[in-house]
């Protein structure tokens, strides 16, 4: 089995690999074995991250934050963190803010971030979690909490 460096601490991602095999992540090293349901640490750990995200997202003033579980409806993430700004300058603020304080408290970058703050929508994607930084008027039209209305929400703050 190959070990291949990983930048960043966190465990527990599942990822579609090749004959049944997941790929599972650890602090020190990547390891291709059959997958097993994330333990109760793991999903602590992720809940922790996000918790953080959140404290970030208001540090900058985001405003509507809501976190929701999507781990039975998704395979590709267990929560989405979705927010709102005022401007295009609030919008990179946050994402700047997030990278900055999950770097320093957790460790951890964004593995991809699409979008610009010009577009009005950034998706700041940390494996386990995905951060939606949305322009008022782009969340009002695509309405992600309705599209996921069936994901519980852990936390809203308005």
């Amino acid at each position: 089995m190959p070990n291949l460096p990983l930048e960043g601490w966190w465990a527990a991602r599942r990822v579609p690999a090749h004959k049944g095999l997941k790929l599972r992540l650890s602090k020190q090293h990547c390891h291709l074995r059959p997958f097993t349901k994330p333990s109760q640490e793991d999903t602590l750990e992720l809940i922790e991250l996000a918790h953080g995200i959140i404290e970030a997202i208001s540090d900058k003033q985001g405003e509507d934050i809501i976190l929701l579980d999507i781990r039975e409806q998704s395979p590709f993430a267990d929560y989405f963190v979705i927010c709102s700004a005022k401007s295009e300058r609030q919008i990179k603020a946050i994402q700047d803010g997030i990278g900055e304080f999950t770097l320093k408290n957790f460790e951890v970058k964004p593995r991809r971030i699409e979008g610009r703050s010009e577009s009005g929508w950034v998706l700041v994607d940390f494996i386990g979690i995905v951060v939606h930084i949305f322009a008022q008027s782009q969340r009002a039209f695509y309405q992600l909490e309705d599209l996921w209305k069936e994901a519980p929400v852990v936390l809203k703050m308005q």
